[in-house]
């Protein structure tokens, strides 16, 4: 009997121990007065989709629904990345804070790579045009006059590999060139093939 009455106790004990759920608190007049305004809003939007839908072809409806999928896609990103606390999503070029000269390079070829998938598009000439004048717009002359020059140094080299001549060679063995600027010659043998005969073409500058 005296083991009965122990189990009987423990059983008290547990339910003592049991707590009771806390009630969920009630929402307020003003949060209930929000939800309703949203789900007419939400009921509107849904209704004038509809409607609209009525009137497009199948590739209209098409192309909404794939826009559609996209934003809750990307809502479903950012629910995500808030939820583990990113802010952003860092990577490949947008990702990259180049310091020093050997980051640079890294963004350099990350950027050609990128443009470089264009090339074939019609309008990749006339972009390059574009991009280059807007980014050297804000360069010092000389800097300017630098990049030209090795700019001229490429056209000569193009121009002459498209008409089918070589390149004529030093005593050394290399392809040189020497750029006159201001009077001084200038070797870019780390950026192109260069010539010999590159002071002929100084009316080209």
């Amino acid at each position: 009997d005296s083991w009965e009455d122990e189990d009987e106790l423990e059983e008290k004990k547990d339910e003592e121990k049991v707590e009771t759920p806390k009630a969920k608190p009630k929402k307020t007049l003003q949060q209930k007065i929000v939800e309703k305004e949203k789900q007419k809003h939400e009921e509107a939007e849904r209704r004038r989709l509809e409607k609209e839908a009525e009137n497009m072809t199948p590739e209209q409806k098409l192309a909404e629904k794939l826009r559609l999928q996209k934003l809750q896609e990307e809502s479903d990103l950012k629910n995500a990345l808030d939820t583990f606390g990113v802010t952003t999503l860092a990577g490949g070029i947008d990702g990259m804070t180049p310091n020093t000269k050997e980051d640079f390079v890294e963004l350099s070829d990350a950027i050609v790579k990128k443009l470089s998938s264009y090339k074939s598009d019609p309008e990749y000439a006339d972009f390059l045009e574009d991009l280059v004048t807007k980014l050297f717009a804000g360069l010092p002359s000389n800097n300017i006059r630098k990049v030209k020059g090795i700019l001229d140094n490429l056209y000569l080299e193009k121009q002459k590999l498209e008409k089918g001549d070589k390149p004529k060679k030093s005593k050394g063995g290399k392809v040189k060139a020497r750029l006159k600027l201001d009077g001084e010659n200038q070797n870019f043998d780390e950026y192109q093939p260069k010539y010999d005969d590159f002071d002929e073409y100084d009316d080209f500058m």
